[in-house]
């Protein structure tokens, strides 16, 4: 659900439901991910990087948390955090070699729009 409800922009929603996750599941990295990346967006970047940073530590092989820290690191307004989002982004591509946890797509598009982005004066 917290994912509909991110999707949705209902970002208060989505962090209940996916804080409620975790209660049932503890060890839910792709719970983690999605709270870090709905905190982030709703204003809480600090405590958004840490929940994607855990979601990394539960499950060193997803791709998901990379996609998500590239993500939150996209929309800095300073290089050296969109030059961590594309790293990031590149890992989250390598580790979901075979578009399963989403659309490699989503990420190549991101990578494209921050080196845009760089190249205009």
């Amino acid at each position: 659900m917290g994912d509909v409800y991110y999707a949705g922009g209902k970002r208060k929603e989505a962090i209940v439901e996916y804080q409620k996750a975790i209660k049932q599941d503890p060890a839910s990295a792709r719970a983690y991910a999605g709270l870090g990346l709905a905190r982030s967006s709703a204003g809480e970047s600090k405590d958004g990087l840490k929940d994607i940073e855990r979601a990394v530590q539960l499950d060193p092989s997803s791709g998901l948390p990379h996609l998500n820290l590239g993500i939150v690191y996209s929309e800095s307004k300073k290089k050296k955090d969109r030059d961590k989002a594309v790293d990031e982004l590149n890992e989250a591509i390598k580790r979901n070699h075979d578009n399963l946890e989403f659309q490699n797509k989503v990420a190549e598009r991101l990578i494209s729009e921050l080196r845009d982005r760089d190249k205009k004066p």
